[in-house]
């Protein structure tokens, strides 16, 4: 009976020491508390747990990210670099000093001669301004220039050919559709040793341009010299138009106004002259300092441009690049 009542004293004993070491708070070694902080290697995690769902949970690192992108710290930073303007528009003033000139739509007009002669107005509007349209008088020397709005009979090639038998060398205006079609005869041209002129992206007059805005020329301009950086500072108007106001925004953006001191109707390719009256009446019109309008889409030109050469030559002149101003 004794050893009945002993054994159940010890017990009583042992479960009171129990519920007092239970009653105290729980506590880890440093050991424990970085072991129970870190999920066993061995359970993979088949997704990323959600910011909303517990706060305590960092947010994944492409939306860490993102939110660095939008708020960013306030930090000192070195202020970006400020970009300069274009070099073709460095030059251009503020848009008041062209609006204040008359952008009249006039198109230009020779008397020929030989010399060819411009009318008393023209020679007013145009004095001032880096214009050419005829060369120095005193020199014997012809100046050979071709309108490049679009290939035709691989015309283009014809004439490179031609230029080359002949050791000639001449301007080439090109659009910005032209560039863009024939990017081969292009790099021809240039490689041949031919000047490549400015004749605008989209064949606009340019008092036409300017009456949307001052920047829908600029950019008819500028935006086909981007696409030909070996392209020359030489611009020849659509049409032949022009205005006060085009002229002074070319003259600020460094360009040279190309205009011609003879042409004939030879685009029309459809309704093309006489080849023996063609090379006679562009032999009868030569002159110092000319500078000849012609279209390569011309059958025509493409026939006799050689022996148009060799009968230049034979007038006694000479055949050179336009001049760099």
């Amino acid at each position: 009976m004794m050893k009945r009542w002993l054994v159940l004293l010890l017990t009583l004993l042992l479960v009171g020491c129990q519920a007092t070491e239970f009653g105290k708070p729980m506590t880890f070694t440093r050991e424990a508390r970085e072991g129970a902080s870190t999920a066993p290697e061995s359970i993979p995690s088949d997704s990323e747990p959600s910011a909303s769902e517990d706060p305590a949970v960092p947010v994944p690192s492409e939306e860490v990210e993102a939110v660095d992108k939008t708020e960013p710290e306030e930090t000192e930073t070195e202020p970006e670099p400020t970009i300069p303007p274009a070099p073709l528009e460095a030059g251009l003033q503020a848009d008041s000093v062209y609006t204040a000139l008359s952008n009249e739509d006039i198109g230009w007009w020779f008397q020929k001669g030989p010399p060819s002669t411009v009318e008393p107005r023209s020679g007013q509007l145009i004095e001032g301004h880096q214009v050419y349209w005829r060369l120095d008088e005193e020199k014997p020397v012809i100046y050979l220039t071709f309108d490049q709005g679009y290939e035709y009979n691989d015309n283009t090639s014809k004439a490179l050919a031609t230029l080359k038998e002949k050791d000639a060398k001449a301007m080439f205006f090109v659009v910005g559709s032209y560039v863009d079609r024939n990017p081969e005869l292009i790099e021809q041209i240039i490689a041949d040793g031919h000047q490549l002129g400015n004749h605008s992206v989209d064949h606009l007059r340019p008092a036409k341009a300017l009456d949307v805005s001052i920047e829908r020329f600029v950019r008819d301009v500028v935006d086909l010299q981007k696409k030909v950086p070996e392209m020359t500072m030489f611009y020849r108007p659509p049409e032949g138009g022009y205005s006060p106001r085009a002229l002074q925004i070319l003259d600020d953006m460094g360009y040279t106004t190309v205009f011609w001191s003879f042409a004939y109707k030879d685009w029309l390719t459809d309704d093309q002259p006489d080849p023996v009256w063609a090379k006679q009446y562009l032999l009868d019109n030569l002159f110092n300092g000319s500078i000849i309008l012609l279209h390569t889409v011309s059958d025509t030109n493409m026939e006799i441009l050689g022996d148009l050469i060799d009968g230049i030559r034979a007038a006694g002149y000479r055949i050179e690049p336009l001049p760099v101003a």
